[in-house]
């Protein structure tokens, strides 16, 4: 089967792969990290300002292992959920919240589902060495940050 090289990929594992073989991975970096989910993942993991009110790591749910990662929702399309996550919502209890990140990751393939986790986590690079906080930060600024926490209001 021939590639089409007018489709671009849609799900976060195809744009990881795509810059992972990429010879530049900075400008490879640089095309797909702004777009969704990508912008997104990068923020979740190098932005410490970005907290969610889940428990680290994988959660207990049913993986579900289809043929083709295509039978999955891409994870763009969950990221307004995602958002409800974060702890800065307190409109939604914490166990309303891990209900809801369960049902995200069973509605994503499981490769995207590790790569949410991972984001989470802060610990992308673990599934990605050549992803560093240095590199990020050179091509998006303003997606890492040490300190501060903006987008918390439940830690000021």
């Amino acid at each position: 089967m021939k590639p089409y090289k007018h489709i671009q990929p849609k799900y976060a594992q195809e744009m990881f792969s795509a810059i992972e073989k990429a010879s530049d991975k900075k400008t490879a970096l640089k095309e797909w990290g702004s777009k969704p989910p990508m912008n997104f993942l990068l923020a979740m993991n190098f932005d410490n300002r970005i907290s969610f009110e889940l428990p680290d790591g994988m959660p207990p749910y049913n993986r579900n292992e289809a043929d083709s990662f295509e039978m999955y929702a891409p994870l763009a399309s969950n990221i307004r959920r995602v958002l409800l996550l974060l702890k800065s919502n307190g409109t939604i209890k914490a166990f309303k919240k891990e209900s809801i990140f369960i049902q995200i990751l069973e509605g994503c393939c499981p490769a995207e589902a590790d790569i949410l986790v991972s984001a989470k986590d802060k610990s992308l690079h673990e599934l990605y060495k050549w992803l560093t906080p240095t590199l990020v930060k050179e091509v998006f600024p303003d997606y890492v940050h040490e300190k501060s926490t903006w987008l918390d209001k439940s830690e000021q």
